[in-house]
């Protein structure tokens, strides 16, 4: 499903390199991301969606390449192949709970926003507990409901390969199972793949593979002293 090969990335002016020659992730595997903050999983969680485009090498999602895509291709494969979930949600704060989920169906003409999605969304909230709260906006919902909606969205198109970044952070241990859960039998029963980024060691025992950072990276400069990138879904 994922595939690099001699992948190359630097932000101007700031001394971050991110060198990965080879790293793979096949269909319906889980795999895990872990490192310190700021060591680049961000980043590459963001190449993997084609948020950021790569400068050097190759970025393979099931068979599509996606350095040979245009951007308007390369966002709307995204947006149909890709459930990214982002470390801070990306929630728009004008749109309800329920709106917010199905969103990605409002800004994609090939996808059609069907009874069979708005029941999805309606079983979706319920498994995580959401059901009560799909009129709400997000700054009515905590920040572990709010980390719930995005997985939620994230979902909702079944896609073939789930992009994780932080999911787990802001739940309680049990609320951090239940999702968990809850992705992994996405994978299971769909053949989908995830790739998650985490700092719950205690959670890496449920994935298929797990990437130590450390032995991807040459880092001058942390993520976290990066420009901020625009969440585009």
């Amino acid at each position: 499903m994922i595939q690099v090969s001699g992948l190359e990335f630097g932000y101007p002016k700031t001394g971050f390199h991110l060198s990965i020659p080879d790293l793979e992730v096949g269909a319906g595997q889980s795999a895990a991301l872990i490192g310190p903050s700021g060591c680049g999983k961000t980043t590459l969680l963001q190449l993997l969606a084609g948020i950021i485009p790569l400068q050097k090498g190759s970025i393979q999602i099931a068979t599509t390449s996606l350095n040979q895509l245009p951007d308007r291709e390369r966002r709307l494969f995204r947006i149909q192949t890709i459930g990214f979930i982002f470390q801070d949600f990306g929630l728009l704060d004008y749109l309800s709970v329920f709106d917010n989920m199905v969103h990605p169906y409002r800004i994609n003409h090939g996808l059609r926003l069907t009874k069979e999605i708005k029941e999805r969304a309606q079983s979706l909230a319920t498994s995580v507990g959401l059901a009560d709260k799909l009129q709400r906006f997000p700054k009515q919902l905590s920040q572990g409901e709010k980390q719930r909606v995005a997985l939620c969205r994230a979902l909702i198109t079944k896609p073939r390969l789930i992009l994780a970044d932080e999911p787990t952070a802001n739940l309680n241990p049990e609320q951090k199972h239940e999702i968990l859960d809850l992705l992994l039998e996405d994978v299971k029963t769909k053949g989908s793949s995830l790739m998650l980024a985490t700092h719950d060691y205690d959670l890496l025992d449920k994935f298929n593979q797990v990437i130590d950072f450390k032995d991807l990276l040459n880092n001058k400069a942390t993520e976290s002293k990066l420009p901020t990138l625009a969440h585009t879904l």
